[in-house]
């Protein structure tokens, strides 16, 4: 493990929306590390489906979901689960 981090997010409605935050704050860490490969684990299986295109994403996610999207083409990103 090269880096991990903790913060709490305040007013969200859904333990989805912190994790899908987390993540998307998450990877620009590495990226200001210099690190171009990243292995993500993560223990909420429903935003893995999401992020994977196997399940639709609710739309009050969308913003979050595509900045996903947008990092994970700019350095390599695997994102597993980890219960």
């Amino acid at each position: 493990m090269c880096y991990a981090f903790a913060k709490a997010y305040h007013e969200l409605n859904s333990s989805l929306a912190a994790e899908a935050i987390a993540l998307r704050d998450g990877i620009p860490m590495c990226c200001r590390m210099g690190v171009s490969e990243v292995l993500v684990e993560i223990d909420y299986l429903q935003l893995l489906k999401i992020v994977t295109r196997q399940l639709d994403f609710p739309w009050d996610l969308s913003c979050i979901l595509q900045d996903i999207a947008a990092m994970m083409g700019k350095i390599k990103t695997e994102i597993n689960h980890t219960p």
